[in-house]
């Protein structure tokens, strides 16, 4: 879903596409981190809540500085594909939503 959502708001040139996407990617990057780190002590827990926070401010500067050019230019994104991939990925979340996560091993 992020690769689609990050191609359909390059194209629109929807900056909303862009941010949904890479947090998404964040979240896939740090939910990864997390099942790596859960049993590894504090210590390494506490480096994954650093990533986390350090790879969404990341994704935020370049989302504002994207933003900023594209109010520069006078950019305008094309609400019709931001409407069809915005719900595409609404549902993506939704079905997520409603997977049965596995119980941890012990």
């Amino acid at each position: 879903m992020f690769a689609l959502e990050f191609g359909a708001g390059l194209l629109s040139h929807s900056s909303a596409l862009l941010a949904d996407s890479v947090d998404m990617l964040g979240d896939a990057i740090v939910y990864g981190f997390s099942l790596y780190v859960i049993g590894r002590g504090v210590q390494w827990q506490a480096r994954g809540a650093l990533l986390k926070g350090a790879v969404m401010a990341a994704f935020a500067v370049g989302i504002a500085v994207e933003i900023a050019l594209k109010i520069a230019r006078g950019v305008t994104p094309d609400s019709n594909v931001m409407s069809l991939i915005g719900a595409s990925a609404l549902l993506a979340n939704a079905l997520g939503a409603c997977v049965p996560v596995a119980a941890p091993v012990r």
